[in-house]
């Protein structure tokens, strides 16, 4: 009940200091708006529409490949979030740490996917107390190199731990370089007493470019590599498992890798079963920046309009704070609440001091720095008119929203006019 359903207060940022505490399930009766005056600017707001759309446009295309859907958890840490995408089919949600898994399993998540190299002492034993806890969970992670097996086997967990062979790219994160290093470290696990081989991993997505070309040759060949490496790792029966996990997916190349994630396909399928995951995390609130940019050639690739597309779902509102000179405004949101990692936030919504009603901002509105609490907008406007004053309210969309999540431990979420219907926390 407390993980889901939480006591916000006034020590929440962007809650009404004037408001008693409530639980998460009631904000939505309170009557409060986006753009009134009973919440404190700046504030991160979840257009609740575009949250319904992404999370069933991407379980659709899913289910259209054959495949299945674990999202990448660490974008929202949302138990919220994570219980709705539960919700419209997805297989289970994606984590990068192992802290995460207990917000997975407070949204009733049993299938947790841990992309991630668990090499420490503490956290071995940390996730086979998951396990003896959870006996019905499902936790594999990943696995690139024999000193991490050898790690597991110090560790001598109770019953084997499920791995998944990670597979990379030179110059990247991790995994392992080629297919022969992934098969001699295979035949390894298969020979512990503490891992249990049940699939293959990669990815793919901190590589895409928008270049049709380029990025389907990196994924040809990183598909190759890995249907092959799962063709022989079957034919020296190396997996202990039922059905053989296949897992891969940034939120960039989605389309491109999802095909893929069947399996090999004619003479060369897999005698078992295979489950394919993708794991896409940015998608849930998409963006205006990066992902926008790229989804377009994902949508383009589809035969899909970007209308018909992911759609951002996530605004920081601020308020004009200051109008120092003639064409710069600053803004009261910075870099303690707006991301800012893969470019700067967009201003794209103004709503004048006093009114509910926001309309477009000007094409030549920009912003050009941020502090760690303000944002500096440049107007780049010849009618004064048109400038914001002080207490105009300026939504910003964001790039990346996985380091403006981090920045918020609650969102509330507004429906089409504005009005607070509902909220999420976060557990960073």
């Amino acid at each position: 009940m407390t993980r889901t359903d939480p006591l916000l207060d006034a020590s929440f940022k962007g809650y009404p200091p004037d408001a008693p505490p409530l639980r998460c399930s009631q904000i939505g009766a309170q009557g409060w708006h986006v753009l009134g005056d009973e919440l404190p600017l700046p504030l991160a707001v979840l257009d609740q529409a575009a949250l319904v759309h992404n999370v069933g446009w991407l379980q659709a295309l899913v289910e259209r490949e054959g495949i299945a859907l674990a999202p990448h958890g660490k974008t929202t840490l949302s138990p919220q979030l994570f219980a709705a995408q539960l919700a419209a089919g997805a297989w289970g949600i994606t984590v990068s740490q192992l802290r995460q898994v207990d917000t997975v399993i407070a949204a009733d998540g049993r299938h947790v996917l841990v992309a991630n190299q668990v090499v420490q002492p503490a956290e071995l034993r940390q996730l086979a107390a998951l396990l003896a806890r959870h006996p019905d969970l499902r936790a594999p992670f990943l696995v690139d190199s024999p000193d991490q097996v050898a790690a597991a086997e110090r560790a001598a967990p109770p019953q084997p731990l499920e791995v998944l062979l990670e597979v990379g790219l030179a110059g990247g994160r991790t995994g392992c370089r080629t297919v022969e290093a992934a098969l001699a470290l295979a035949r390894s696990i298969r020979a512990s007493t503490a891992l249990r081989l049940v699939g293959i991993s990669t990815y793919e997505g901190l590589w895409g470019s928008g270049d049709d070309a380029k990025d389907g040759t990196l994924v040809a060949g990183l598909v190759a590599d890995t249907h092959a490496l799962a063709r022989a790792c079957e034919d020296e029966d190396l997996f202990e498992a039922d059905e053989v996990i296949l897992s891969a997916g940034g939120s960039a190349l989605f389309d491109l890798i999802a095909p893929a994630l069947r399996g090999p396909s004619g003479a060369q399928a897999l005698r078992r079963p295979v489950r394919g995951l993708l794991r896409s995390g940015c998608y849930v609130t998409h963006d205006d920046g990066h992902y926008q940019r790229l989804v377009r050639h994902a949508n383009r690739r589809q035969g899909c309009s970007d209308a018909a597309g992911l759609r951002g779902a996530l605004t920081v509102w601020a308020v004009v704070q200051a109008t120092p000179e003639p064409g710069l405004v600053i803004l009261n949101a910075g870099k303690r609440d707006l991301s800012f990692d893969m470019g700067l936030p967009q201003p794209k919504a103004i709503c004048r001091r006093g009114e509910r009603q926001a309309g477009a901002t000007p094409a030549g509105w920009q912003v050009v720095a941020l502090n760690d609490q303000h944002a500096h907008l440049r107007l780049n406007e010849a009618d004064p008119a048109l400038a914001p004053r002080i207490g105009d309210r300026i939504g910003l969309g964001i790039s990346h929203p996985c380091t403006t999540f981090d920045k918020w431990r609650w969102m509330p979420v507004a429906d089409a006019d504005g009005r607070i219907v509902d909220a999420i926390t976060t557990a960073f």
